[in-house]
């Protein structure tokens, strides 16, 4: 009778163990999906700032606006608006400040990734 309950206990204790060990696979495994995602989202928000301060700058020296929207594929390469995946949207709201905004393209709606407003000539 003891053997059997000496026996149980190490299978309980065993079990409890693998428990444990689960938990914290799954928690390191949560980890690593979450710095994943932040790690795409980082790397959108630099291209998206870096295609408003590139457009921002050319608007600068040309000094004309030609087009409202400007369109990017998932590799930040300029493509239609079919294709698009990203919109950069220009206005601006008088000849001194220029409005700058990024949009990811989904099939509902445009959800804004960046916004800049810069002053000086248009």
């Amino acid at each position: 009778m003891r053997k059997f309950l000496r026996e149980h206990l190490q299978l309980m204790e065993l079990l409890i163990c693998i428990l444990f060990f689960m938990a914290g696979s799954l928690m390191a495994v949560s980890l690593f999906l979450r710095a994943s995602q932040v790690e795409k989202q980082s790397q959108e928000l630099q291209s998206a700032v870096n295609a408003a301060q590139q457009q921002a700058e050319l608007l600068r020296i040309s000094d004309e606006l030609t087009e409202p929207h400007l369109y990017f594929d998932a590799g930040w390469q300029p493509c239609d608006a079919d294709d698009a995946v990203y919109r950069l949207d220009i206005s601006s709201q008088n000849e001194h400040v220029l409005s700058l905004s990024v949009y990811r393209l989904t099939h509902e709606e445009a959800e804004l990734i960046y916004s800049m407003e810069t002053g000086g000539r248009l």
